[in-house]
């Protein structure tokens, strides 16, 4: 994610502020002090917010940078004032790039639980450059960007937070539906008491293909720690 940074700001993709380390150790005492608060410190490399800690202020910032190993990269990132968060899709294809679907995140504090479709605007040319750049450069399958909605006066602004070079947490449910055809989803995790998918009750709520609704199981591997993710 340290290379997605320095490549949106080449591009002029729009991206909060934020500082690269190769290590949390290498953060000085003057950006621990200046640095504007709240904010992020999270590995380069996170999935489902593993590795993110929020920084009230420097006292907090410096608790964080202890929690990291030496010589792993991390970011620190100014936070973004938003509570809506777009994923957006893309496919390489043998007929090129192509947009796959726009997605709003369903979050946790900041941990993904799952994404809704569709949304009411869906901001691509924020991210094109970036898309089209990693399209030139031999990118192949599914990509996403992660984007925030800054909502301001004058209308909404957009912020690029990350990039996922692969299938991410939207990309599954993302599948399926298009499969069926679905023009509206949701798809989150929950917790059970379950551990095996026997116990499973999905009688009545399970997915009608007349009808084009109802349940989907999509993840139910996670169930053996009492997770599991549908599709609805």
């Amino acid at each position: 994610m340290n290379n997605f940074m320095s490549v949106a700001q080449r591009l002029g993709v729009p991206v909060p502020e934020t500082l690269c380390f190769a290590q949390a150790s290498d953060i000085s005492d003057r950006q621990i002090a200046t640095f504007p608060y709240p904010c992020y410190l999270k590995a380069a490399v996170s999935i489902s917010g593993i590795g993110i800690h929020r920084c009230g202020d420097a006292a907090e910032l410096q608790a964080a940078i202890g929690r990291f190993e030496p010589g792993v990269p991390v970011q620190l990132q100014q936070e973004v004032a938003s509570n809506s968060f777009l994923n957006l899709q893309y496919r390489v294809t043998a007929d090129g790039l192509k947009r796959l679907a726009a997605t709003e995140q369903i979050l946790e504090g900041y941990a993904h639980q799952g994404n809704r479709f569709p949304v009411p605007h869906a901001p691509w040319e924020c991210v094109e450059p970036m898309a089209e750049w990693l399209y030139r450069e031999g990118m192949k399958g599914t990509f996403a960007f992660d984007v925030a909605v800054v909502h301001e006066n004058t209308g909404a602004d957009y912020l690029a937070i990350e990039c996922n070079p692969r299938f991410n947490g939207a990309s599954y449910s993302t599948a399926i539906a298009h499969k069926l055809g679905l023009e509206s989803w949701l798809a989150r995790y929950f917790t059970t008491r379950h551990r095996s998918l026997a116990f499973l009750q999905l009688t009545d709520i399970e997915y009608d293909p007349d009808r084009g609704e109802g349940v989907i199981l999509v993840n139910w591997g996670p169930i053996l720690v009492g997770k599991i993710q549908p599709d609805s």
